[in-house]
Formats: C-alpha cells, structure tokens, sequence
C-alpha cells in the first residue's frame, strides 16, 4: 500500500508555522498485509523445538557425564524453549487497511519533511511484543508499529510517538543496537567456548556451549542496555521538538507503557510462570524510568 503527496501537509492547528515546513516529494510504503500469522507462528515453534531438544540433551550429559555443566545448560535451554512456546502463542501478523494508511501517510510525510529524512516504509503487526521501534533492513529504514497502539490512540498521540522514532532515524540509533548486537554475540561466543572447554572439547558437549552462548550474549545485552538512554531522552526532546506537543508525547508513552506491561503480563504470566522465565522476563534497561521521562515531556509543555 503506498501512497504519494506532491507536498507535506501543514502541521495540525497549534503546530509549528507551515511556513517553516520544507516541501519534499515522498512515498510512504506500507507492508502488505500477511495472510495469516501461521507461518510467523510455526517459525517461532520451530524454535521452541529446537531449544527443547537441546535441553534434553543436556538433561542426559547431566545424568552422565556432566552433572554440573549439564544441568545448568538443561535450565537455560529448556528455559528458552518454554519462552519461544509462549511467545508462538502470541505472534500475531502484519496488517494494513485504508484508515491506518490516512491517518499515518501526512504526519510521516510532514515530520520527516521537516527533519529532512526520508519516510521510512510502515510495518503495522498485532503479536504486541513492539509498540513501535525503528528497524533497518537493506538498507532502508523501517519503523514498526503495534495496530492496537495506532487504533487506541488519536492523532496528536500518534503524531507525538511517531516523531519521536523520527529523531531515531534522523541519528541513526539503530546503528548503536548493530554495535550491541555484535558485542554481545562476541562476547556470548567467548563465554560459551571457555565453558565448552572447561566441560570437555567433544562434540557430545554442544549443548553446554549453545546454553553458555545464549546466557553470555543475555548478560552482556543487559549490561550495554543502559548505553541506549541518553538517545531515548534526545529522541524524547527532540521528538516534542518536532511534533510541538509535549503533552501529547507524555500521554502517547503512557498509553504504549501500559500496552506493552499488558502484552508482557500476557507473554511471561503470572508466577509460577513468571519465575520460571526469569530471567528472560527481565525487561532490557534500554529506556529511562517512565515516570521520569513522563516528567520531564510535562515540563517541556509548561
């Protein structure tokens, strides 16, 4: 679905001047609606089975060869296999629709005119494990949006958290992720072959080398999180800056805090379940506490 504008409309009434708005030729591409969320679904199971053989595997070194080393890696990978199984349940799919596509198609084209970036191509899904995020794929940046998020919110709260993941674009943050990623996987690589080699150099071994992997680049993720908040704040400032409404930021992060708490109350459980997946229900230190961003959107409306 796509759809063209000769010009960026003027921001809504209270905005910025139009004036000061840059014209710009654009094209917001929304991806297409899936059929249904089977394949995404069996994906995931696919990889709740494969985590679950591992486990069991471990289980039998455990009660072999490697008591110890077998049954921490019984716990870790069968500890993902439950989460994938969890997760599969809710994955939900990609959609589309007319109404989403106008009311999203003039705020992307306005705000991204005045950041002077171009639109990103709109994911929309239902599985609520993103509220909204920025991606980068082929080079081409995408910006992911939870439907009910979109559908339970009005225009200026949409406007308000869209540009916010504007700023993202507009300073590439995705790229500090990549450097995350690639950190966590060098160092969950490390952490998986010092133990692989303290258990014993065989191929019997695998499993212990895949669960200390999975745990280091966990550890290492939770560690590095914190380095994301200072661009969670700019984009926090910057986005009111862009949007010109501050309350309208401070109400859209309260109604999409809220989703995602629902969203992963519904994901993790209520204990037992909840202390089964501990610590895969730890959530990333990625953002700053929502009531002090909160604050500090409230105080930029004074």
């Amino acid at each position: 679905m796509e759809s063209d504008y000769e010009h960026a409309p003027p921001p809504p009434e209270g905005g910025p001047a139009s004036a000061n708005v840059p014209v710009l030729v654009a094209r917001v591409e929304f991806a297409p609606a899936s059929k249904s969320n089977k394949s995404d679904a069996r994906r995931v199971q696919i990889n709740a089975l494969y985590f679950a053989a591992l486990g069991i595997w471990s289980v039998g070194l455990a009660l072999t060869s490697e008591p110890v080393y077998g049954t921490l890696a019984a716990i870790v990978l069968l500890e993902f296999a439950l989460a994938f199984f969890r997760i599969a349940r809710l994955t939900g799919q990609v959609v589309g629709g007319e109404r989403t596509s106008e009311r999203l198609t003039p705020i992307l084209i306005e705000l991204c005119a005045k950041a002077k970036c171009e639109p990103p191509r709109v994911v929309l899904r239902t599985d609520a494990r993103c509220i909204a995020a920025v991606r980068q794929r082929k080079g081409r940046f995408e910006l992911l949006l939870l439907h009910q998020f979109v559908e339970a919110v009005s225009d200026r709260e949409l406007r308000a958290l869209v540009a916010h993941e504007v700023i993202h674009i507009v300073h590439n943050d995705i790229k500090l992720a990549k450097v995350r990623s690639v950190v966590g996987l060098v160092g969950g690589f490390g952490l998986g072959t010092a133990i692989w080699i303290a258990a014993g150099y065989e191929i019997k071994n695998l499993p212990i080398f895949l669960a200390a992997f999975m745990l280091g680049v966990l550890l290492i993720r939770v560690l590095l999180s914190p380095l994301n908040r200072r661009r969670e704040i700019r984009a926090d400032v910057e986005g009111v800056a862009l949007s010109g409404d501050a309350t309208a930021a401070a109400d859209a992060l309260t109604i999409a805090y809220a989703q995602s708490t629902a969203a992963r109350e519904r994901l993790y459980g209520r204990p037992p379940w909840r202390w089964l997946l501990s610590p895969l229900d730890w959530r990333m230190p990625t953002h700053p506490q929502l009531a002090d961003r909160v604050a500090r959107l409230r105080a930029l409306s004074l």
